[in-house]
């Protein structure tokens, strides 16, 4: 990884936010269990305040007031082919996750 961290970087789903050390900090966030009422009380504008880098797996929950200020909105999509996907990035939130809220 590009920030130093030396740990196999999983997705964090039961633990909600994991922490891989490195220059700097790597905070790896999954929101996929949360409603939008709860995801504010895991306190990622600490984060995203300068303590580290903050990669977040469903961002789309992440509630408007709540989001940062400046962030790289990154989108994974499946295409319908096998062990294919569509990557899109950008400064402008994804659309909502249909059935989301």
């Amino acid at each position: 990884m590009g920030i130093g961290a030396e740990a196999g970087v999983r997705s964090p789903s039961f633990s909600l936010v994991n922490v891989y050390n490195g220059d700097p900090d790597l905070y790896h966030a999954d929101l996929y269990r949360l409603s939008e009422q709860e995801v504010p009380g895991l306190a990622m504008e600490e984060i995203w305040d300068g303590r580290g880098a903050l990669v977040v797996e469903w961002a789309e929950r992440i509630p408007v007031p709540a989001r940062p200020p400046v962030a790289l909105w990154v989108r994974l999509e499946h295409t319908g082919k096998p062990e294919t996907r569509r990557i899109s990035w950008g400064k402008t939130p994804p659309p909502p996750t249909p059935g989301c809220w």
